[in-house]
């Protein structure tokens, strides 16, 4: 896969994933806040519980969803900087030739 169709999909993953991970951090948010005042709002406290710690299948698919696009992430983020590092290091190597060649 080229570099610029692994950065699109990289760019495309991470829009999706941020709703993801947005969730995820607000629900710990509000699990820490009902550890320490205790109920707040009880409807989205048990929302908060089961989306972040357990609950029906919908969370478990959620929890699914997010370890998957966190892995594909990373995939894709570390293939653009093997990429990144060879063409860096390409361009050094054809800089030295030149540099060499003028001296």
């Amino acid at each position: 896969m080229t570099e610029p169709t692994l950065r699109l999909w990289h760019r495309r993953a991470a829009v999706c994933l941020a709703v993801f991970l947005l969730a995820q951090g607000a629900s710990g948010l509000w699990i820490s806040l009902l550890n320490a005042f205790g109920t707040l709002w009880p409807g989205l406290d048990l929302w908060a519980y089961e989306a972040h710690l357990g609950g029906p299948s919908w969370a478990t698919y959620y929890r699914a969803a997010l370890g998957l696009g966190e892995c594909f992430m990373i995939v894709t983020g570390g293939l653009i900087y093997v990429q990144v590092r060879k063409r860096l290091k390409a361009q050094k190597a054809r800089a030295g030739k030149v540099e060499g060649g003028r001296s």
